[in-house]
């Protein structure tokens, strides 16, 4: 399987990013439960699924359906295997210290997204804090469904029933990871914590996905689990994404603060020096005043001029207002207000998606549109759109809408756009915007 993240400058650049820092199936009738939110199952630890004769196996099984190496590959190649371990660096000790933490290690707000978090009582007799984020922490308490695994007769769908959480499907993975890799109002990240030296959360839900993944998407993995195509788990991720911001937002405004709650904005719109005068890139006119990171609200915008081209207006309404008049509490609540509800208005018509059987390619071109005609991209949003463009290329791969040819040819402008893309502190628009033009032109020439 090849991924849009082979090429070497692009999987540097993405890898180094991710370390520093409701439509559901119809096998889910309502939304399930986040695994650390089970407060009954008990977690039994990594070594229960992890063993030699079971998911740490190094040699193949027989006839087995899936990879049965999955511990392997999370120790040596997933930075969750080592969340636990980063409490303990000098960087930690020094959040902490900020923070007023007795020590990181100890810290409920550090070891609910660094390690499995549960209350004692649903420890099992193998289980360690010390083993970072687990299996379980994603997968869901082995006491919950670990009888059922075991069955002869098991299949997903069972396993599902009995507990296992529906990593494979893009809306109750996205609302798990993010839980973690983006600030909200459920896991209380805040901006105190950027101001302690804590890294920069950022997220999309394919790439990450992607650069991680312990199985092997392969015929029988298709047979088994039916997976939506990559477009629609990008776009999913977006979505949901987007209302976790303007949801979070609006919870804290309404709350009537002095200041909003800073971990939803623009981290360079501050933090640059004023000893010397430089050339500002702002994302608005409004000197001064920190902006909003749109960068999810930009890719919904993408989605919906595909989807629904009135809706799309509206969001661009919104949007703009977001960009435009950030010194107003009650145009950004307006706006906020409307985002939220038009974002759950598209969430229905993702479907289309697959069912229109819209290319990847395609949505890239709208999604290039949309960042050029919204806003003068911010280093947040050209991250967003370089991962996105990444994403929706090999998706049209994935799904035989393109040959290798043509898919190495784009490949080779991908790297340019991550090229240019830099890092927060040497990002240049203009090269960057100059490199995005090109792969569009190649998009419309190999296609």
């Amino acid at each position: 399987m090849i991924f849009a993240l082979s090429k070497p400058v692009r999987i540097l650049k993405i890898l180094g990013l991710m370390t520093t820092a409701l439509l559901w199936s119809s096998t889910l009738p309502a939304k399930p439960e986040l695994p650390h939110h089970n407060n009954s199952d008990k977690f039994l630890g990594i070594e229960t699924c992890g063993s030699s004769t079971c998911h740490g196996s190094t040699e193949p099984w027989r006839n087995a359906t899936v990879l049965m190496k999955e511990r392997i590959l999370w120790e040596h190649s997933d930075p969750h295997s080592d969340a636990y371990e980063t409490l303990q660096s000098n960087r930690a000790k020094s959040i902490a210290n900020k923070l007023n933490l007795k020590n990181a290690q100890e810290a409920p707000q550090c070891l609910t997204c660094h390690a499995t978090y549960v209350p004692e009582v649903q420890r099992g007799e193998n289980f360690t804090l010390h083993a970072g984020v687990t299996c379980e922490s994603c997968h869901g308490p082995g006491g919950a469904f670990l009888s059922t695994h075991l069955k002869a007769d098991s299949n997903h769908e069972r396993n599902i029933a009995a507990g296992l959480y529906p990593t494979s499907t893009p809306g109750p993975r996205a609302e798990l990871c993010l839980s973690c890799h983006q600030a909200d109002s459920n896991n209380k990240f805040s901006h105190r914590y950027y101001g302690a030296g804590h890294p920069r959360l950022r997220f999309e839900l394919e790439t990450y996905t992607a650069a991680y993944a312990h199985y092997n998407k392969d015929a029988d993995y298709v047979r088994r689990k039916n997976p939506s195509s990559p477009v629609y788990a990008w776009a999913k991720g977006q979505l949901i994404a987007g209302l976790h911001t303007s949801e979070s937002l609006l919870t804290n405004i309404r709350k009537g603060g002095l200041l909003p709650e800073l971990s939803h904005f623009e981290c360079s719109d501050c933090h640059q020096s004023i000893a010397v005068l430089t050339d500002i890139n702002r994302s608005h006119e409004n000197f001064g005043t920190p902006s909003i990171n749109i960068s999810n609200m930009v890719m919904i915008h993408a989605i919906a001029s595909v989807l629904d081209r009135r809706l799309a207006a509206q969001i661009r309404h919104n949007i703009s207002l977001l960009i435009h008049d950030t010194d107003s509490r009650k145009s950004i609540t307006e706006a906020l207000t409307s985002l939220t509800k038009q974002i759950k208005k598209l969430q229905p018509s993702l479907q289309s998606l697959e069912a229109k059987q819209i290319s990847g390619l395609d949505l890239a071109n709208h999604l290039i549109s949309s960042m050029k005609e919204l806003t003068a991209p911010s280093y947040y949003m050209a991250e967003m759109t370089a991962m996105s463009l990444s994403t929706l290329l090999v998706s049209d791969y994935e799904e035989k809408r393109i040959d290798s040819t043509k898919l190495q040819a784009l490949e080779a402008k991908l790297d340019s756009v991550f090229l240019q893309l830099g890092n927060e502190t040497n990002y240049n628009r203009g090269n960057y915007l100059r490199a995005v033009n090109a792969f569009a032109d190649g998009i419309n020439h190999e296609l």
